[in-house]
């Protein structure tokens, strides 16, 4: 997928929790915002039940943003903010 900076989300991208993106251990679904919050369309463990959650839970983790579809381009750097 296309690799895109925290700061440009958008529903549907996948956020992978860890040192890396190869080395994540957690994936989530971008759900968007709800009351200003973001929130992340997410099973927390295997067995569990698949629930909409604030982003704000996996503070302190890191977050790398992938974009998957149709006419994605990744062969181009993804933009940077500056």
């Amino acid at each position: 997928g296309q690799v895109i900076p925290l700061d440009q989300k958008q529903p549907g991208d996948l956020i992978y929790f860890g040192s890396s993106a190869e080395g994540s251990h957690h994936v989530g679904i971008y759900y968007g915002k709800r009351n200003g919050q973001d929130m992340l369309l997410n099973a927390p463990q295997s067995g569990q039940t698949v629930a909409v959650q604030p982003l704000s839970g996996w503070s302190g983790e890191g977050m790398y943003v992938r974009r998957f579809g149709a006419g994605i381009d990744t062969t181009r750097p993804a933009p940077t903010n500056q």
